[in-house]
């Protein structure tokens, strides 16, 4: 298989924008935003996107 520049270039272009698509998800992801980019009050996963908080057991004395 032959290289030559402009299919290095490409290849190049196109792994940055799928790294830069991959992060930008990761990153909103770690924001807690939702990943389809809609709001969720209608929607039928809402629970499994976002959980609700539950209390830790761990700050209640027995």
């Amino acid at each position: 298989m032959e290289w030559n520049l402009p299919t290095i270039i490409g290849t190049l272009i196109i792994a940055a924008i799928f790294f830069a698509i991959v992060f930008s998800h990761v990153r909103n992801k770690k924001k807690g935003k939702s990943g389809c980019g809609c709001g969720c009050d209608g929607c039928a996963n809402k629970g499994f996107c976002h959980p609700e908080n539950k209390p830790d057991n761990k700050d209640t004395k027995h």
